[in-house]
């Protein structure tokens, strides 16, 4: 980890102990607070399942599994609204630009604790959340009937979620 600054540091390493499950989620995990320091936990998160072999075959057929419970192509839109209800969006706009879908709503914006259940099927941050309407973990990934990636924004935070795995996702495009 010798490629980051102390702050960029510091949010790797929480990023690990949330995917090794040596912390608590919750108010106890820091949010990084610069768009250097979630990069680096970031690119921390896409590390660690590629560090066993396993895991990644793991997760990649966990991927593709998901992608297949639903044999509705739109299934992922519907999954997408639920999830922005269960952050407690009160508007989700749809827009079709060119060859890209793009979703925005007004709920809780993403924190740390969010980037293994959003990219990783299965895993969720809502199972003992009764009221949540996605909570099996599996809503986010039937969007690759759409789409081979999906990408999330949010803050300071680019995803790029594949079959293949979590990186960095490129800088927003424009409104």
């Amino acid at each position: 980890m010798a490629r980051w600054t102390a702050r960029e540091k510091e949010a790797a390493e929480w990023t690990e102990g949330l995917f090794k499950k040596k912390c608590v989620p919750g108010p106890v995990v820091p949010e990084p607070a610069t768009p250097e320091s979630v990069r680096a936990a970031i690119e921390r998160f896409a590390e660690l399942p590629t560090e066993t072999g396993v895991m990644q075959d793991l997760a990649i057929g966990a991927r593709r599994a998901a992608k297949g419970v639903s044999t509705d192509r739109l299934q992922g839109l519907s999954e997408v609204v639920q999830n922005a209800e269960d952050l407690g969006a009160t508007e989700v706009r749809i827009q079709v630009r060119e060859a890209t879908l793009l979703v925005a709503h007004n709920g809780r914006p993403v924190r740390l604790t969010d980037v293994i259940p959003l990219s990783m099927p299965w895993l969720t941050s809502k199972a003992e959340d009764a009221e949540a309407i996605g909570r099996f973990g599996i809503g986010l990934m039937t969007l690759f009937h759409i789409s081979p990636t999906i990408e999330v924004y949010s803050g300071h935070y680019r995803l790029r979620i594949g079959e293949s795995g979590l990186s960095l996702a490129p800088a927003r495009l424009s409104p």
